[in-house]
């Protein structure tokens, strides 16, 4: 495993989105589709970016809920939130 880079400068949305949309694309998602949906501050979690997309069956139709990814704006490490 990679060691999170160091970051000197805070993200921007953009580049949270891209970060997300990276980490994303690495996943095996099964036939399932993204779509960005939103990105933010997080309120949870100061120093981060919460990145949602909308996510879409093989077949096409959106599913409830959708992906939330957690950006760290300090080392731009990227994960999925998951709800227990």
């Amino acid at each position: 495993m990679e060691e999170p880079r160091e970051r000197r400068c805070p993200m921007n949305p953009e580049q949270a989105r891209q970060v997300a949309e990276s980490y994303i694309a690495t996943q095996n998602m099964r036939g399932f589709t993204t779509t960005f949906a939103e990105v933010h501050r997080s309120k949870s979690s100061p120093g981060s970016w919460t990145v949602n997309f909308d996510l879409h069956s093989p077949r096409g139709g959106m599913e409830d809920g959708g992906i939330m990814v957690i950006v760290e704006d300090a080392t731009g490490e990227a994960r999925v939130f998951e709800s227990l």
